[in-house]
């Protein structure tokens, strides 16, 4: 026959004919009702030149066509005109072959609403029916399903990545437009104190008018969802409360406006509005509720996740627990500074004998010490400086404006500490040794950075509690860190820089996860040297490749011996310089190693040096990969902090810092930590929870879904000889109280 076109076909004669008409047949309706698909809800038994001739009464009145109304019109009629080609092609498809055909997707309905059904269709025209049977499946449900995964994929895809809210809220309200055709949607939330619309449901002059409504007009519709916590409607209708205000506000061309506000569920509390406006003044209908109920949870989302990744970008540029700068964006303003030829007062600042406080009141006296040192020294210095916890009871102040000396602004350093400060019902004298550098000859942040140290560490040695300029006087100190440079090349020759143990639990059980292998080293007069102090020396003078061996062999020799105990699955971890990468050296031990142990070998890297080195420290990162190891992003929460920048690292563990985990007794705290939790969790990676020194700590990750814990709770680190004799000798027995930790168990090394 052909391809079919309407104006082709004459009606054909026979009993088909006879029925097109509103009554039908009762055995002709059966015999079609009969032949109804599974799944279906109805059939229509259509004629050769597309008259419909019956309709099953399931479908009466389902897609807004009733069955009078329906049964002797061209079936085309009720196809939306942007689908009545293809349903034209495929009906002369139909007849042209008969038996079934492939499914086809079509918008059907009356008046301009349409409803998206699923149709099969059957040629029957040879048999004693004399029809062509159309079965019908109602998709909408369907449909709508797969667009709301489709526009959460979108949503979470552009909260993984890190994107903005506006992107997120953008892909909620697209959404809208494939779920609802004809209408358009914004999405209104607050944004730097005021209503921003997110959309592309209105021109831009007319959100504009809304954003200012929603403040100024408490009749508006969508200032009363937001204050009554309710979906409102608006239509052009004289007996609508809301359209007087919301005709003119919104401008002509628009029938019908539905707020409703956004909030994750009834509970919680209302962010913004989503409004959809479409082009008659029609209410929703069942399935329309559906999908706006569906999108303002979305949207709740969205708004939700945009507010905790911009907690955590604060967190990444600020000291939790001073609320200054942290060390990076201190270190940055530096850089800035010294970039546009500018030259400020750098001082470096330590408090003095901080140990004391910690030491008779407590770690949590001592943070109070901190934070009020912190105050102090922003109150201090105003407008005029900047400053910056550096690390532990270190702080940097810049005095970047015209007219600042050394003395003016040391003093008023050393003025922030004239009063006590009350810790723990105590009034505690406070003290600080003070190091100043005018830059002058100084041309990267770390030049002035050690000069000030430098200048802090002389003030300490003439007594404490002043400050001291750097001068070639100073100079003391470098010499003496030569002398460092020189005993730490001769330790690292004579492999006199050891590698320590330090278990790491799990959570579930308190058995152990795997352990850390930690850099010690003590000079031949007993005094040990902190690895922030000789790894990055290490790093500068060249030998951190020969230090990292070293350590790496610790870590597979600690790794046979767990294997030959039977702990094969636990993990050996150990730190990694970026400067390793560069060089051949790590991988040609690697390769050395790989008829060793060296599967279940961790190296770990904090995120801010990842990033910090760019593509060239990824690259290499992929090629140490290739060579069987894993790689850990350690500290995380101290510096970049980027969760959007954790899809470009290719970890497969995340070790949240010990700041983090001595904020877990906090509300924000343990939302941090759960946030982190869950984006780690997303991208497949494993939790290690460190510094955890109390039981309470231990507890709250758990909890909180970290699958490790790593600290002084259960062991504080030691000798490689000593961990072996302690496994060899009856296994690793935690330092921790029992009755610290529930449930209640042997707290032991046991075989995972």
């Amino acid at each position: 026959m052909g391809r079919w076109r309407p104006e082709e076909v004459k009606a054909v004669p026979g009993v088909a004919d006879e029925r097109t008409m509103s009554s039908v047949d009762p055995s002709f309706a059966a015999a079609l009702e009969k032949r109804c698909l599974p799944g279906f809800q109805g059939v229509t038994a259509i004629t050769a030149d597309g008259t419909i001739a019956y309709l099953s009464p399931s479908l009466d009145g389902r897609f807004g066509v009733d069955m009078a109304g329906a049964v002797g019109r061209n079936f085309v009629e009720f196809v939306d005109l942007a689908d009545a080609g293809q349903a034209i092609d495929s009906f002369g498809g139909v007849l042209a072959q008969p038996g079934f055909h492939p499914a086809i997707e079509l918008r059907v309905g009356n008046h301009g609403d349409y409803v998206l059904i699923d149709a099969v269709a059957e040629n029957r025209l040879e048999s004693e029916l004399g029809v062509v049977i159309m079965h019908i499946a109602d998709v909408r449900d369907r449909s709508l399903a797969s667009h709301l995964l489709s526009a959460q994929a979108d949503v979470m895809r552009a909260i993984a990545l890190g994107d903005s809210l506006a992107t997120g809220l953008t892909a909620v309200t697209g959404f809208v437009t494939t779920a609802l055709p004809g209408f358009g949607s914004v999405a209104y939330v607050v944004t730097e104190g005021r209503y921003v619309g997110h959309g592309d449901g209105l021109p831009t002059e007319r959100k504009s008018r809304v954003e200012l409504a929603l403040v100024a007009e408490p009749r508006y519709v969508g200032a009363a969802a937001l204050v009554d916590a309710e979906p409102k409607l608006a239509q052009a209708a004289d007996d609508c409360e809301f359209w007087p205000i919301a005709g003119p506000v919104v401008g002509d061309g628009l029938g019908s406006i539905w707020s409703v506000p956004i909030r994750s569920d009834r509970s919680s509390p209302v962010t913004g509005c989503l409004e959809i406006y479409g082009p008659s003044a029609v209410r929703p209908r069942d399935d329309q509720w559906i999908v706006l109920q569906l999108v303002s949870r979305l949207a709740a989302i969205a708004v939700e996740h945009a507010a905790m990744q911009a907690q955590l970008e604060r967190e990444a540029n600020i000291d939790p627990l001073t609320a200054v700068s942290n060390r990076r964006v201190i270190t940055a303003q530096l850089a800035d500074a010294l970039a546009q030829g500018r030259r400020p007062v750098v001082c470096f600042i330590d408090l003095d004998h901080l140990k004391v406080v910690n030491d008779g009141l407590g770690h949590d006296a001592g943070d109070q010490v901190i934070a009020a040192a912190a105050e102090r020294l922003r109150r201090a210095v105003g407008v005029d400086g900047a400053v910056g916890r550096f690390g532990g009871d270190e702080f940097v102040v810049i005095a970047d404006v015209p007219g600042a000396t050394a003395e003016a602004v040391a003093d008023a350093c050393l003025a922030a500490f004239e009063e006590p400060v009350v810790v723990a019902g105590r009034q505690w004298q406070l003290s600080a040794s003070v190091g100043v550098v005018e830059v002058d000859t100084q041309t990267t942040p770390g030049d002035v950075l050690r000069d000030a140290d430098a200048a802090m560490y002389e003030a300490k040695r003439a007594g404490r509690g002043r400050w001291v300029r750097f001068e070639s006087s100073t100079r003391v100190s470098v010499e003496r860190r030569m002398r460092l440079e020189q005993q730490l090349r001769t330790a690292i020759e004579r492999g006199q820089v050891e590698g320590w143990v330090q278990p790491i639990v799990r959570c579930s059980d308190w058995s152990l996860f795997g352990v850390e292998i930690l850099a010690r080293w003590r000079l031949d007069t007993g005094e040990w040297i902190p690895p922030s102090d000789f790894v990055p020396l290490a790093e500068e003078i060249g030998v951190i490749d020969e230090l990292g061996v070293q350590m790496i062999d610790a870590a597979l020799a600690a790794r046979r011996l767990l294997r030959a105990q039977g702990f094969d699955r636990a993990i050996t971890s150990v730190n990694l310089s970026p400067v390793q990468l560069q060089s051949d050296l790590l991988f040609q031990r690697l390769r050395a190693a790989h008829d060793a142990s060296w599967d279940g070998l961790q190296l770990e890297m904090t995120e801010q040096r990842i990033v910090d080195d760019s593509a060239a420290t990824l690259a290499d990162l992929q090629r140490l990969l290739q060579s069987g190891v894993s790689l850990a992003i350690d500290d995380f929460g101290t510096g970049y902090s980027s969760l959007g920048a954790l899809h470009r690292i290719p970890a497969g563990t995340l070790k949240i810092d010990r700041s983090l985990v001595a904020r877990s007794d906090t509300d924000a705290g343990r939302a941090v930590i759960s946030a982190v939790v869950g984006v780690a969790s997303a991208f497949g990676m494993t939790t290690v929870a460190e510094g955890v020194e109390v039981g309470e700590q231990a507890r709250t990750m758990r909890e909180l879904g970290v699958d490790a814990i790593q600290g002084f709770l259960f062991a504080r680190p030691a000798a490689l000889d000593d961990f072996a004799r302690r496994i060899v000798l009856g296994g690793w027995i935690w330092d921790a109280d029992a009755d610290e930790l529930a449930p209640r168990v042997e707290l032991r090394f046991s075989v995972p």
